[in-house]
């Protein structure tokens, strides 16, 4: 019954606009494409693609060898063009990145990398209280979220920040608080002042500019990152690498032990396995950022379990990657970082294990140990050493 009476007063808040008025963050609608929306709304000024859209043909891949025919559906991929512009009179929403039109009461779907599917994930955009929003007064602005997932920070968040130095000079960029060292540490490693970059505040939800200027999201979705900003990112980090001071493995196993959840269940057999065939086993929690792509960059073999070790992938040449992924939750976000430096990509679908957790009504498997087979893994491993692919 709440539910009902809350879907009631929404659409009435949403659809009489002195009562929309009175809640700041409550969007009356979506605004689904910015470039076409800059044609007709005054407030939107300054549109401008940086780089046009182009498709991109992965060739490197054998889509016929393990489960890799999972991926053949982008064989041939199409990305979209990545454009700036400026908004005029909006609120960034700290939580989410989601950017409203004050003008329009509109929120801009193209804010965040996951688009309008993301809206019912945070609180503004059902929310019927009312909420405090800070004002600041910065014509020449930026604004990122500062993710605290792995992939996505280097999938997402850096390229964009290389794009706005590169097109921008001497603007203001807000980002949300760092949290994590690795995320200060990889801004610095790619010779990045931390000071230039304005940290909000963790309480601040919801923040208001008079001008806010914005990139968009390369890629396809928030799974595919954009591969000329990719190898842009890879090139920016093999330059900053120090080889001389790192050991040197052939063969490594990344194990996520430390990790709170997809685990390998049988993984004390599976270590035993590959020690014998001259793997070490690692956990990249206890190396820096720096550390963790100088140890991969020159493996001719690696094997990880689908998780943020694989971006590291990104400054690897000519190697054999192997990806373990539970047979409920294939995505490609890793198959395309190791497709960049000429890598043999392999991937192996393992049993789940566990219950899924439900998320949006939805059962996601993301969360769930894994049961690798072993053998069909010993296979692999033996036709790569072998030079039988």
């Amino acid at each position: 019954m709440k539910n009902v009476i809350h879907r009631i007063l929404l659409y009435i808040f949403r659809n009489i606009n002195y009562l929309n008025k009175l809640i700041k963050t409550l969007p009356s609608g979506i605004i689904y494409n910015i470039k076409e929306e800059s044609r007709e709304n005054l407030h939107i000024t300054n549109f401008e693609i940086i780089q046009d859209k182009y498709i991109d043909e992965i060739s490197n891949i054998d889509y016929n060898i393990a489960n890799n025919n999972e991926f053949a559906i982008y064989k041939q991929l199409s990305y979209p063009e990545i454009f700036t512009c400026t908004f005029n009179n909006v609120i960034a929403c700290t939580k989410s990145g989601f950017i409203i039109d004050c003008n329009s009461k509109k929120v801009f779907a193209e804010t965040n990398p996951y688009k309008e599917a993301a809206l019912n994930q945070y609180d503004f955009y059902y929310s019927l209280m009312p909420t405090k929003v800070i004002k600041i007064k910065a014509n020449n602005a930026f604004f990122l979220i500062s993710t605290t997932n792995y992939c996505h920070w280097f999938s997402e968040f850096l390229p964009i920040l290389i794009n706005i130095l590169k097109y921008y000079k001497n603007h203001n960029i807000y980002i949300t608080k760092l949290i994590h060292k690795w995320q200060s540490d990889s801004i610095k490693m790619l010779d990045i002042n931390l000071n230039s970059l304005i940290q909000i505040n963790s309480s601040d939800k919801y923040i208001h500019f008079d001008k806010l200027n914005f990139i968009s999201f390369g890629g396809i979705g928030a799974g595919i990152p954009d591969l000329k900003n990719i190898i842009i990112l890879k090139n920016n980090l093999i330059d900053k690498l120090n080889a001389k001071c790192n050991p040197k493995y052939s063969k490594i196993y990344i194990s996520r032990k430390q990790a709170n959840h997809r685990k390998v269940v049988n993984e004390k057999e599976l270590e035993a396995f590959l020690y014998k065939r001259g793997f070490i086993s690692l956990c990249m929690e206890d190396y820096s950022v720096q550390k963790q792509l100088s140890i991969l960059k020159d493996a001719s073999l690696i094997i990880a379990v689908h998780g943020p070790a694989l971006i590291n992938t990104i400054v690897t040449e000519n190697s054999n990657i192997i990806e373990l992924a539970n047979d409920h939750h294939i995505t490609a976000s890793f198959f395309r970082f190791a497709t960049v430096g000429n890598n043999k990509y392999f991937l192996i679908k393992c049993q789940s294990i566990g219950e899924p957790k439900i998320i949006n009504n939805n059962k996601f498997y993301g969360y769930c140990d894994i049961l690798v087979d072993i053998n069909k893994l010993g296979n692999i491993i033996y036709s790569i050493e072998n030079n039988l692919f």
